[in-house]
C-alpha cells in the first residue's frame, strides 16, 4: 500500500527530506538515505497522490423573442472547477534531483467560467 503524499507544505517531511522548521511534528515514515554502491528498498510506486475531484456546473435558460415561434435566445454559464478546489501534482520522486519529494505544481487549473448566448431564429 502507497503513501498518499498530497499536501505540499508536509510532502517533504513525509518522504524523509530533513527540513528544518517545516514540519517537527511530522516524523517520515521510513529512511531516503542509500549507502553508496547499495540498493534501495522502497518498492515501485510507493508515493502516490489522491484522485482529482473538480465539480463543474451549467446553468441555462432560454427565453422567447417576439416576432415568431421559432425565434429563441438561449443563454448558457458554464463553471469549470466550481468549488475552485487546488488538486496537487504528485511530489517528486527522483531522489538525485533539487526537487526530490516537493510539490511544484497543480494537475488543475482555477476556477473558469463562460458565458454564451445564442440566438435562434
Amino acid at each position: 500500500m502507497g503513501l498518499s503524499v498530497d499536501d505540499p507544505d508536509t510532502s517533504r517531511c513525509l518522504m524523509g527530506v530533513q527540513v528544518s522548521g517545516i514540519c517537527p511534528d511530522v516524523k517520515p515514515k521510513f529512511d531516503t538515505i542509500i549507502l553508496v554502491g547499495s540498493r534501495g528498498n522502497l518498492g515501485m510506486n510507493t508515493f502516490r497522490k489522491d484522485g482529482t475531484n473538480n465539480w463543474n456546473l451549467a446553468l441555462g435558460r432560454t427565453f422567447r423573442l417576439p416576432g415568431g415561434q421559432e425565434r429563441s435566445a438561449q443563454f448558457r454559464a458554464e463553471f469549470l472547477n466550481f468549488f475552485n478546489h487546488a488538486q496537487f501534482e504528485k511530489a517528486g520522486v527522483q531522489i538525485a534531483t533539487r526537487t526530490f519529494a516537493q510539490i511544484t505544481n497543480t494537475v488543475n487549473k482555477g476556477r473558469q467560467v463562460q458565458f454564451s448566448l445564442r440566438l435562434n431564429f
